[in-house]
Formats: structure tokens, sequence, C-alpha cells
């Protein structure tokens, strides 16, 4: 056998490369980016893209401490208007259908995807609501198991403008994402098990409600 052959049948042997999927709480966070990309664009595939990864990621409702103060900018904000909450699936669903107009093929695919749900999964997210006044800091209290990647994911209403900030129990900063935006994510692996705070900062002129998630 020639060298080429020979070294082209061996490679032929090795075991492809395995790529992990995405984290249940990162897919979370890209379905509301996807999402608003479907609705910018009035693309019923897009939103029923995200639409199916939100549907299949279970969802564990969890309690969390949190203590609120007044951030930098409380004394200039006044307004108390909700800016809602990031679309659930049935939402995106809608969504799509109304996208879909009277196209029986997209209808089909839209409702097939309805029936499948969680049907897949690989892995889930914890969830805790917590809503915000503007202006206002919450400081919310999370634990993650050190040697582990800890995910920390924010999903506020479509348009409002969240800092968050991650500290450990000495005070020390792990992660900060600032700017204008409505969804934020952060990723570290502890070197032991601890508890870490979230600072979420309400910057907008709104009220805001928002998901903590964690993996």
């Amino acid at each position: 056998m020639k060298p080429v052959a020979f070294a082209l049948a061996a490679l032929l042997t090795l075991p492809a490369p395995v790529w992990a999927a995405p984290s249940g709480v990162k897919q979370l966070a890209l379905a509301q980016d996807l999402f608003a990309y479907g609705v910018d664009m009035r693309d019923p595939l897009a939103v029923l893209t995200a639409a199916k990864i939100t549907a299949a990621i279970p969802v564990t409702e969890l309690a969390r401490p949190v203590e609120t103060r007044p951030g930098a900018s409380a004394a200039n904000q006044d307004g108390t208007e909700d800016g809602g909450l990031p679309p659930s699936a049935p939402e995106m669903f809608a969504v799509a259908r109304d996208f879909a107009g009277g196209d029986d093929y997209l209808l089909s695919l839209i409702e097939d995807a309805e029936v499948e749900g969680h049907r897949g999964a690989v892995d889930g997210a914890s969830r805790t609501l917590n809503r915000l006044q503007a202006g206002y800091i919450d400081m919310v209290k999370v634990e993650f198991k050190g040697g582990e990647l800890a995910e920390l994911a924010i999903l506020g209403a479509e348009g409002a403008n969240l800092d968050l900030k991650i500290t450990d129990a000495q005070g020390k900063t792990i992660c900060i994402e600032r700017g204008n935006s409505d969804k934020l994510y952060c990723a570290w692996t502890p070197a032991s098990d601890g508890i870490f705070y979230a600072e979420v900062e309400n910057l907008s002129s709104q009220r805001n409600s928002y998901y903590l998630l964690t993996n």
C-alpha cells in the first residue's frame, strides 16, 4: 500500500471528534436572541427554531435569596411600568404561526414541534423570576460546585438595559457583563464549592422583570 493511501486508511479508522452540545442555560439564552432576530426579520422558521429550543429545555422554578438596593441612577428614575417577560415557548409558537400565514407546510412544522415538547432534551436549567425597579440593583445569592462549569444567564424583557456582575463570597469579581442588553451570560469553573452573588442592575427607565438561569 502506498504511504499516502495507508495514511488515509489510518485516518478513516480514527474516531470522529465528539462536539459537546451547548448546555440548557446557553441554549435558552441563544433562543431568545434567535427569537428577536426572527421577529425583526418576520422569519417564521427562525422563530420556530427558537420556540423548539425553548420548549425542549426542562426548567425548574427555584426561589433564591435576593437583596435589593438603589443604584447610582435610582434618583433619576421614576418609571413604574413593567417591561414584561421574555417570551415563553407557547408565545414563540404563536408568533411563528402568525408569520407563517396560511402556509400549510410551515403550519404543519409548527404543529409537530408543539407536540414534541421536552423530548430529546439533554439537560435543563433552574430559573428564578425577579422584578426590579428602574435604577435599582438586585443581589441574588447562588451556589455552585467546585471543579464543575458554572453558568448563569439573565434574560430580561426585550429592550431592557441590564448589567450583570458576579462576585464570590469574599467580594472578588468573577464576571462582568455590561452594555445596552437584555440578555447576559457568564460561565466559569469555581475552584471549590461556594456561594456567589449575581448583581443585576436595571439601567432602564422602567421596572423590568427578568429570569436568572443557572445550570
